[in-house]
């Protein structure tokens, strides 16, 4: 109700952001529909390698979303969404609860398991640029976690306790 406008002179899709997104996402191919909805299931930002594992999300289509201004490319390579864009695309989400269920699964397993691989080289040389992937991508981590304890995953959760302790001692040595 905020983002609404009172000018009459407005065409309706202009009325408030919710027109504004709902005539945009109709804009957007059934591919392109399904991709961002998909890559709501994402905190913050995320990575090409990601959307594909995760969302099944292609480079093009990726491209495609960010030429439409769904997305932007930071010049790290992350991929990120404005609060309400991400906010919309869960809406979007929500209304295919099977779908919601197996994308929180894959976003859940996905980052526990990339947890775990950083985990070997935060112990490296490579322990700086590690502990910078660990951390911008650690809204998703927490999300996982968050996930595995819903869904009572034990074995998910077990299997990354050192690897999150490893990253917290890293943490507080940085500080």
């Amino acid at each position: 109700g905020l983002l609404e406008s009172s000018a009459r002179d407005l065409p309706a899709r202009h009325h408030s952001i919710r027109a504004v997104f709902d005539h945009s996402w109709k804009l957007l191919t059934e591919t392109e529909q399904i991709a961002l909805r998909r890559l709501s299931v994402f905190q913050g930002g995320f990575r090409r390698e990601a959307a594909l594992e995760v969302a099944d999300v292609s480079l093009t289509i990726l491209a495609s979303l960010v030429d439409k201004s769904f997305l932007s490319l930071t010049p790290t390579g992350r991929y990120r969404r404005h609060p309400l864009i991400i906010q919309y695309a869960q809406e979007k989400l929500s209304d295919f609860p099977e779908e919601k269920v197996h994308m929180e699964e894959r976003h859940g397993l996905y980052y526990l398991h990339f947890l775990q691989e950083k985990d070997k080289h935060l112990r490296t040389l490579k322990r700086k640029e590690t502990f910078k992937l660990v951390d911008e991508d650690f809204p998703n981590i927490r999300a996982a976690w968050n996930w595995a304890i819903r869904e009572t995953r034990a074995d998910a959760l077990k299997n990354t306790m050192d690897p999150l302790t490893n990253y917290f001692m890293m943490v507080r040595r940085l500080e």
